[in-house]
């Protein structure tokens, strides 16, 4: 298995970034945290991981970002 370096992981076509919706809805974590397909993993993630960074601006993490889009 390989990854294709022209795609970002976690991100739609257009490059936006996928919001974590399961199917059921999870309470408290759809929609408002990133898609586990996203790597390197984000810190708006519905699970802890042990590889999240310590950048914490864009484009290294997109905590911010997703809180003022969702009115925080």
């Amino acid at each position: 298995m390989s990854t294709d370096p022209s795609k970002r992981a976690g991100a739609d076509v257009l490059g936006r970034p996928l919001l974590y919706t399961p199917n059921p809805i999870a309470s408290g974590s759809s929609v408002s945290h990133w898609d586990v397909s996203a790597s390197p993993n984000l810190l708006m993630e519905p699970n802890i991981s042990p590889d999240l960074g310590l950048i914490l601006v864009p484009p290294k993490d997109l905590t911010k970002p997703l809180l003022k889009d969702l009115g925080w």
